[in-house]
């Protein structure tokens, strides 16, 4: 999975569309004579409806752009969003409206939003809000090269060959064996422009010499060399290890396996 969670991304659609959602709703169940336009008119443009306007529109607009962003501000904005939106039902039921319009415009409403907020207190969804490391989608891709590298194992070297590479580290063939967890130096050129970046082995492959470093130590300006270099890979269009599927496939892959599976409504974490 290379996107964000669909299931995420629908919800901040939903609230995306909701402002118009809730105007025309009000406007069905106010049952007044005047005419849609001169409806919207009104909330516009009367002092008196502003109050009634931004709570139509901007928390929906504010949860919509927390739920999309997930970040670790996401979900105090989000419930705030719900919690301005959950206040003011409250007092719109003591407002004078009839019983079908306090049950079909506020309760249900309200009862929807609770569970809109229960949905993100499950572990999983929480989790995907409070934890970086497991936003997928954040990782820098990774693109396919080949280049020659000295990896220095403290006064010594051995030559290995850098297979694909992003702004935060490098599959590399060592050729021979190396400890995970190990301090390193790798040496190479990349579009005419020398590297010499501290790593750490984080992983071995399955297959042959094949480690997984993490660089380490990273200047400032080592960090825009290596984001320069890999627009550079971008802009030529060198091959990514992971390429993005088109958003249609990918959501009817996801669609798919939820209707078969009834799994995707949550975000699935990596396995540890």
């Amino acid at each position: 999975m290379l996107r964000k969670p669909w299931s995420i991304i629908l919800l901040s659609l939903f609230f995306l569309f909701l402002p118009f959602v809730n105007i025309c709703t009000t406007y069905y169940f106010l049952q007044s004579n005047t005419s849609f336009l001169n409806y919207l008119k009104s909330l516009f443009t009367i002092s008196g409806n502003y109050l009634g306007l931004f709570t139509l529109m901007v928390p929906s607009l504010v949860a919509s752009y927390a739920i999309f962003s997930v970040k670790n501000w996401s979900y105090p904005v989000f419930l705030t969003a719900m919690a301005w939106i959950f206040i003011h039902s409250i007092f719109r039921i003591n407002s004078d409206f009839d019983l079908t319009t306090k049950i079909f415009g506020i309760i249900i409403p309200m009862a929807f939003n609770v569970y809109l907020v229960s949905y993100f207190l499950i572990p999983s969804v929480k989790t995907t809000y409070y934890e970086p490391k497991i936003r997928w989608w954040e990782a820098s891709p990774r693109y396919i090269v080949d280049l020659s590298t000295k990896i220095y194992l403290g006064d010594e070297f051995i030559i290995g060959r850098t297979c694909n590479i992003s702004n935060g580290g490098a599959l590399l063939d060592a050729g021979s064996i190396i400890t995970i967890g190990k301090d390193v130096r790798l040496e190479f050129e990349l579009n005419n422009q020398a590297f010499s970046i501290d790593a750490k082995s984080i992983f071995k492959a399955p297959h042959a010499h094949f480690y997984g470093f993490q660089f380490q130590n990273i200047s400032r300006q080592l960090k825009k060399d290596l984001e320069f270099q890999m627009m550079c890979l971008k802009d030529i269009g060198c091959e990514v290890t992971r390429p993005l599927p088109h958003w249609r496939d990918d959501f009817k892959k996801w669609l798919k396996h939820l209707l078969k599976t009834g799994e995707g409504v949550t975000p699935k974490l990596p396995e540890e």
